[in-house]
């Protein structure tokens, strides 16, 4: 259990990394790292002595946009304009709510109860409440968008990270996709992202001395 919750505390961090870049460039108007909890239902009276409890759910962020930010990043909830799918989904007021998961498989997530219950809040908050919460893994996310320069080096020792990814930059991301105006180009060839080993070509050391 320590391990998941110590996992948790960093998917968060490498998330919020993301979303302090997008505020640095005007996206982002404010980054809510302690939102308050959200009732999804409230206390119902079955008979006397038994009822169900009030059910509330406390998301992980809550981020609220600039208007340049929902123009470029965001599909409003039930909006008209969804001429291609934006990373992120928001609100007429300009605001997500966000779910962080760990990037695990769902054979190792389920151990965790509230990767499996999740989903049964998440779909009760929106239809009682009319509330979309946006479940977002972090490396998943790097990969479909950009990965924030923070997380190029690691957490303690600020060198280098391996990365298992392309670490495409924000403004790569932007170049690819004009601004956002059109969707990412679907194969690592038309986002110029192919190197020599997706050709087949194997780079060898021709620098050992030969005798």
């Amino acid at each position: 259990m320590e391990q998941r919750e110590r996992q948790k505390g960093e998917t968060e961090k490498y998330i919020i990394w993301y979303f302090e870049e997008l505020r640095g460039r005007g996206y982002i108007q404010l980054i809510d790292t302690s939102p308050c909890e959200i009732v999804i239902d409230y206390r119902i009276e079955i008979t006397k002595g038994r009822s169900f409890e009030q059910w509330v759910y406390t998301p992980d962020l809550v981020v609220r946009w600039t208007s340049l930010g929902i123009d470029l990043w965001c599909n409003i909830l039930n909006g008209h304009d969804n001429t291609f799918k934006r990373p992120f989904v928001c609100d007429l007021g300009a605001t997500s709510y966000i779910e962080v998961k760990p990037d695990v498989a769902y054979s190792i997530a389920k151990a965790n109860t509230s990767a499996v219950t999740f989903p049964i809040r998440q779909k009760a908050l929106f239809a009682l409440q009319g509330i979309y919460v946006q479940m977002v893994k972090p490396i998943a996310l790097f990969k479909a968008t950009f990965t924030p320069q923070r997380y190029m080096l690691t957490d303690k020792t600020l060198k280098e990270r391996k990365l298992h990814h392309y670490p495409r930059t924000l403004d790569d991301y932007l170049r690819l996709t004009n601004n956002l105006t059109r969707p990412l180009p679907r194969t690592k060839d038309a986002r110029g992202e192919v190197d020599d080993e997706d050709r087949g070509a194997k780079v060898i050391d021709d620098t050992i001395e030969r005798v």
